[in-house]
């Protein structure tokens, strides 16, 4: 699998610093979407990792026209914990100005 990297206008020390001032213990919620042109030889599948350990995926493999795919999941998340995506082999996703495919997540309590 490869590892999909975000496209954003933070440089990375700010994203230590983030890091850093956002550890927080608590309950996250997690959403996935992406798209994709059909194509045959190439489906559209990413996997959600909580650690390194699969929590859940979304995709499909749709041989022609525009295909959609999404999934979530509320997770647990201790200080230092590290959630992120994983772009299949030999999988495609497709996104422009119009983010069509997107990864979010946001702090829904302290615990």
């Amino acid at each position: 699998m490869i590892t999909v990297k975000a496209r954003s206008n933070f440089t990375e020390n700010q994203v230590e610093a983030l890091k850093r001032d956002g550890e927080v213990r608590g309950a996250y919620h997690f959403e996935l979407y992406i798209a994709a042109h059909g194509e045959k030889s190439h489906g559209s599948f990413v996997t959600l990792f909580k650690n390194g350990e699969h929590i859940c995926q979304t995709g499909e493999h749709q041989t022609s026209h525009f295909g959609k795919s999404a999934n979530g999941a509320t997770l647990l998340l201790e200080v230092g914990e590290v959630v992120f995506l994983r772009l299949w082999q030999n999988s495609k996703i497709y996104d422009d100005q119009n983010h069509h495919s997107t990864f979010s997540g946001h702090l829904l309590f302290t615990m």
